[in-house]
């Protein structure tokens, strides 16, 4: 991670191009990831309780726990691993510190309210799926406004000098 040592990450060409080609993979994920929850355990509280504990009148299944336990560890991974490259990258902006704070924060409570709804709708109450929906809507959208932050400053003019590390 030498590119945060950098002051403005826009002089190093080929470190832009890179980030730039890696945000826009991440707005596809992000995409993508809607529909993916969608079909693994739907957007609305009732769908969650139904395909996580499973409905006879609908004839869906409980999830089992080998599966419910996968996708919770690839979420783990891949959340938090967007997350931090997003942060890493938004340090650079021009706003505040106590934005980049709450950026952070609100980003990180929401990976936690999403996988930690999951588990409480499987192992404590139904009723816990609102935290389940929240955690995931206010990850995506928080992602999604972070990763156009950053893709817009990328994309801008570079300021001030480059920085040349030895």
């Amino acid at each position: 991670m030498r590119f945060l040592m950098s002051h403005d990450l826009r002089h190093n060409f080929y470190l832009r191009v890179l980030l730039l080609v890696y945000f826009a993979s991440l707005l596809l994920f992000l995409a993508l990831n809607i529909e993916l929850e969608l079909f693994r355990y739907g957007l609305t509280p009732s769908a969650l309780i139904a395909n996580l504990l499973g409905n006879e009148e609908l004839f869906i299944r409980a999830k089992d726990l080998t599966t419910l336990m996968t996708e919770i560890h690839v979420n783990l991974f891949l959340y938090p691993l967007a997350q931090l490259t997003t942060l890493s990258t938004l340090v650079h902006l021009k706003m505040s510190d106590r934005a980049k704070v709450i950026a952070t924060l609100s980003s990180t409570v929401f990976i936690l309210m999403d996988i930690g709804g999951v588990l409480l709708i499987r192992f404590v109450a139904p009723w816990t799926a609102w935290l389940k929906v929240i955690g995931f809507w206010g990850f995506e959208v928080s992602m999604f406004l972070m990763v156009i932050m950053v893709l817009g400053y990328l994309l801008g003019k570079p300021q001030g000098h480059p920085v040349h590390h030895g």
